[in-house]
C-alpha cells in the first residue's frame, strides 16, 4: 500500500502538534469536551456539544474555503 507523501507528512505534522498549541493554517479541532477560549486549535478544540454548536463551528468554518476539521 503506498501512502502520498503529503498525506503522510500532513499526518505526522498533525500528531506532533497536538497539544502543543501550534495553528496549522487552515486545521481547526473540534471536540465535545473542551473548556477553553474555543479557538480551534489542537490545545484549544472549538466546542462541539450538541447538534446547535456543532452546526455553528461547521457553518462559520465552510466560508473559509478548503478546511480541514478534526
Amino acid at each position: 500500500m503506498k501512502i502520498p507523501a503529503a498525506l503522510l507528512l500532513m499526518g505526522i505534522t498533525s500528531f506532533m502538534c497536538l497539544g502543543q498549541g501550534v495553528v496549522i493554517p487552515d486545521e481547526y479541532w473540534i471536540e465535545p469536551n473542551t473548556k477553553g477560549l474555543d479557538s480551534g486549535t489542537a490545545k484549544d478544540p472549538f466546542y462541539g456539544n450538541s447538534q446547535a454548536s456543532f452546526d455553528r463551528v461547521m457553518s462559520a468554518l465552510v466560508t473559509k474555503g478548503n478546511v480541514v476539521v478534526h
